[in-house]
């Protein structure tokens, strides 16, 4: 089975948003130099992991969830009365099983863009903070 962009979801919490154009996500590990004195090829280890995702979403007034989403960046929380984060769900296979990942995200970047003909569109840049829950 090869999937479609027609298949990919993105959610926030348990709730679809509505119109979305694209997303990616990016999952990179740092590689830690082990190497010692005296050896003459190079060692890494595994270290942390660093997640960061965007989207283009199509802007709809009328969406609450997406404009909620879209706001969400102009919030200043208190984080000690709870998280600071989205619950963000990227979903290459709506139809279920794998390939969905569920993390919780920073919004880092909104940037609305407006073109004479074209749909007003917004893109959305995330920093997962914590591990990725999720397999392909």
């Amino acid at each position: 089975m090869i999937l479609t962009g027609a298949d990919g979801q993105l959610k926030l919490g348990t709730r679809s948003i509505a119109k979305v154009r694209n997303w990616s996500l990016s999952i990179q590990r740092n590689a830690i130099d082990v190497t010692c004195l005296e050896e003459f090829d190079r060692s890494y280890v595994p270290g942390v992991r660093n997640t960061t995702g965007n989207a283009t979403i199509y802007y709809d007034p009328t969406q609450s969830d997406d404009v909620e989403l879209l706001n969400s960046i102009l919030q200043n929380r208190d984080c000690s009365s709870g998280p600071c984060t989205e619950d963000i769900t990227f979903v290459l296979n709506r139809c279920g099983g794998q390939g969905q990942f569920r993390c919780d995200c920073l919004i880092t970047e909104v940037g609305p863009s407006v073109s004479v003909g074209e749909a007003q569109s917004v893109s959305v840049s995330f920093q997962v903070t914590g591990p990725l829950d999720g397999v392909f």
